[in-house]
């Protein structure tokens, strides 16, 4: 059953369908599945969600995106995210933390994590992708996160920037520096393997 595979064998299982999206979902309450065999629920074309209650496992699912997990131990509220370059581009990290404020969190007692992802060194995009995260990121840049190198995106890194430009004391975002394309044989990568690679499942919950 899915709560076995994904982990979380005594709680109801929350999906979202991945869309490469900014889209956050706000989980406050849940119904019971109709089956221990099917999620709670699915959040369509969502790429985030923060929760709020407690016994209920959140998942996603990556292949060199970016997962991040932020928590305020104080308030009870938790955050995961898919973090593509399109998520990424479009704000999905500050998307997060805004929602995860509004829910009643304060960055000042928030602890992130960046996962296993595609590194810097190894992901190469096109010179027309620099130039949009440079424009788009050119605060970031000025302030000294250099994430871009030739035609070379260091998402990890950008997104630890994001985080700490939201209110994340830098000594309380850490980094997993798991790149999955070097260590494909070990995590799943789609830049490595292409239409063959599986998926990491990134799950969060609290009790």
């Amino acid at each position: 059953m899915m709560q076995k595979l994904l982990g979380g064998e005594n709680q109801p299982i929350v999906l979202l369908n991945q869309r490469h999206t900014a889209a956050v979902a706000l989980l406050t309450e849940i119904a019971e599945p109709a089956s221990i065999d099917e999620p709670a629920c699915v959040y369509d074309s969502t790429d985030a969600i923060v929760c709020t209650k407690p016994g209920i496992t959140c998942a996603i699912f990556t292949a060199d995106c970016v997962p991040i997990f932020v928590v305020d131990t104080r308030c009870r509220i938790f955050g995961l995210a898919h973090a593509g370059w399109k998520g990424t581009l479009h704000g999905i990290t500050t998307n997060l933390i805004s929602q995860m404020i509004e829910a009643g969190a304060d960055p000042q007692h928030m602890t992130a994590w960046i996962g296993p992802s595609v590194s810097g060194k190894n992901y190469e995009v096109s010179s027309e992708m620099i130039e949009w995260f440079s424009q788009t990121f050119a605060s970031e840049r000025e302030a000294g996160c250099e994430f871009a190198e030739g035609r070379l995106l260091d998402l990890p890194l950008l997104n630890s920037c994001l985080l700490e430009k939201a209110g994340i004391a830098p000594s309380r975002i850490f980094n997993s520096a798991i790149c999955t394309f070097r260590n494909h044989t070990a995590f799943h990568s789609y830049r490595a393997d292409g239409e063959r690679a599986g998926r990491i499942v990134s799950l969060m919950s609290m009790v």
